[in-house]
């Protein structure tokens, strides 16, 4: 979510829905990558002061058919028992389910800070749809429907992976 959230120019809505959002350096490292768009590597290169890159203290193995950037995410919100992991891969949220631990997506994000009254959720989709991010159209519509905003949040530390 980090990535497309950064190119629609959304990051603001972060630290007001968490507080701060921790990412592996495997993830710092994705976003840093050449191929990755230029927004995207300046945000990486110098991180807002609620984006905290932090090393898991260990991996787990059993996780070697995801990416770096999952395996690092999932291990650290294991490891801190994080109430949130953001991710729009899709085995990568399999496994963290599996494991207990909540996941939202880009679209969960910004379903989230609309419900805030953060952000105009049409506005917000129209320019996404601009982007390469993938959204299936009947879980877009139904988000249009049922988001309404609802002041007032709840802020908790959050794992971020790719």
């Amino acid at each position: 979510p980090l990535n497309y959230l950064v190119i629609v120019q959304y990051t603001r809505v972060l630290p007001s829905l968490f507080g701060r959002v921790l990412i592996p350096p495997a993830v710092a490292n994705e976003l840093g990558h050449p191929a990755a768009p230029p927004e995207v590597r300046d945000f990486i290169k110098s991180p807002p002061e609620w984006l905290e890159i932090r090393r898991p203290q260990a991996s787990d193995p059993s996780l070697c058919y995801l990416g770096d950037g999952e395996i690092e995410a999932i291990s650290l919100a294991l490891e801190l028992r994080a109430e949130l992991l953001l991710t729009d891969d899709l085995e990568a949220r399999q496994v963290a389910l599996m494991r207990h631990i909540e996941v939202a997506g880009t679209l969960g994000v910004l379903a989230r800070a609309a419900s805030k009254g953060l952000i105009d959720l049409p506005q917000t989709i129209a320019e996404l749809r601009k982007t390469t991010f993938r959204m299936p159209r009947g879980i877009v519509e139904r988000m249009l429907s049922e988001v309404q905003p609802n002041p007032g949040s709840s802020r908790r530390d959050v794992t971020h992976g790719q």
